[in-house]
């Protein structure tokens, strides 16, 4: 639960109002603000160490909470699709390294943005002759 600067200052206060009782200082939290079970001991004490550490009781998570951020830009899928132009039989790895961008996002702006099918290019050798009559033997024999 985020708390709003004047909860987690009243909360600081309440502790201290209280001579170090996080039980008591939930109480008074939940009284003030009628919540039901809020907050923690582990949350008040938490609150208390940012506080002497810092020296401050703002929110220093601000900025870094909830999604991440996508890499798939349009600046991104630009300079990938540069790089396969420039060379269209490149593979996922090497597009990567070129245009120095994480290989799950190189793949998602190939499948996604260019509708492109990023795969892997299998070589299997040449069968000789012998080796077709070999296998329609087999498969006569088989039969």
């Amino acid at each position: 639960m985020v708390l709003s600067l004047e909860q987690r200052i009243f909360r600081l206060l309440e502790y201290h109002r209280l001579e170090h009782n996080c039980v008591q200082t939930r109480r008074s939290f939940q009284r003030r603000f009628d919540v039901r079970r809020d907050p923690s001991d582990n949350a008040i004490k938490a609150l208390i160490k940012k506080v002497e550490r810092t020296g401050n009781v703002s929110d220093d998570r601000i900025g870094n909470v909830g999604r991440a951020r996508s890499a798939v830009t349009e600046s991104n899928a630009d300079a990938i699709e540069q790089v396969i132009l420039q060379q269209p039989r490149t593979s996922v790895r090497r597009v990567t390294s070129r245009a120095a961008i994480r290989r799950m996002t190189t793949h998602c702006i190939i499948s996604h943005n260019l509708q492109m099918f990023p795969y892997k290019i299998q070589t299997c050798q040449p069968l000789s002759v012998n080796a077709v009559d070999a296998r329609y033997d087999f498969a006569k024999a088989m039969l």
